[in-house]
């Protein structure tokens, strides 16, 4: 009697993976430029799910196959990026039910896919410089969102309208000061943070209100420091200048 029960709470957990994170699911795709459109293709080459430009989610049926999530912007070259399937949490039951013939398994399903991925498009030539006097119109008052293109890593600023800036770089946030001032090749935007000591970066900032590209200065190799995936009016990561602080995990 008890083996039955035992066997029945088995058949009752075999399609867990379906049933508790459905079998299929969505992944922000975090690429630099925002404006870059984005496919995958499954191992036979053919297209697997779909991707929302608006929102930059990208919907797929989990599998135990690879993805091959391709990414295209005018002005950049195409990039790729491998999604890797990983056992999700209930794979512990559904390999136990897998013995007695489930499906979740066989289908993929205790499979999932990280729920972000990140694309860092590199361009096809160098970008233009601003007009004069639309860098500090582009920033003022508004959120950008960047990635570091050499590690990938999330850096998050608010330039607040009265030269305020509050960086959230990676999980941390630190106060500081930003100013525009002209530069060799134009306009230069200068950094300065309130960290353990007083640290200024100036960037050439390249591309267009949509697509910024911040080129480190004091940088030795060329092509840009920092490309911006998303520029937002206003605060809404709600940075605290008088109170900066450290989130328990990176957002995105």
């Amino acid at each position: 009697m008890v083996r039955a029960i035992f066997l029945c709470g088995i058949l009752a957990l075999g399609a867990c993976a379906s049933v508790q994170e459905g079998t299929r699911q969505r992944i922000f795709v975090k690429v630099a430029p925002w404006s870059a459109a984005c496919h995958g293709t499954g191992v036979d080459g053919q297209t697997v799910g779909a991707f929302d430009p608006a929102t930059h989610i990208y919907t797929v049926d989990k599998s135990r196959d690879d993805i091959q999530l391709a990414c295209t912007a005018p002005g950049y070259k195409d990039k790729t990026v491998t999604l890797h399937p990983k056992p999700s949490d209930w794979s512990l039951f559904d390999d136990t039910a897998f013995e007695i013939g489930l499906v979740d398994t066989l289908s993929g399903a205790i499979q999932k896919y990280d729920t972000t991925a990140a694309l860092v498009l590199e361009p096809a030539g160098r970008t233009m410089p601003l007009p004069a006097g639309q860098l500090a119109t582009a920033l003022r008052g508004r959120t950008v969102y960047l990635v570091d293109h050499r590690s990938s890593a999330d850096v998050v600023d608010y330039y607040e309208p009265d030269g305020r800036l509050v960086r959230r770089d990676n999980k941390c946030e630190t106060a500081g000061r930003w100013t525009v001032r002209a530069g060799v090749g134009g306009q230069e935007l200068c950094v300065t943070l309130y960290d353990t000591k007083l640290t200024t970066a100036c960037y050439g900032v390249t591309g267009t209100i949509d697509a910024l590209e911040y080129h480190d200065t004091a940088a030795a190799e060329d092509g840009p420091t920092l490309i911006a995936w998303q520029t937002l009016p206003d605060n809404p990561e709600r940075l605290s200048w008088a109170a900066p602080r450290c989130l328990a995990r990176a957002p995105y």
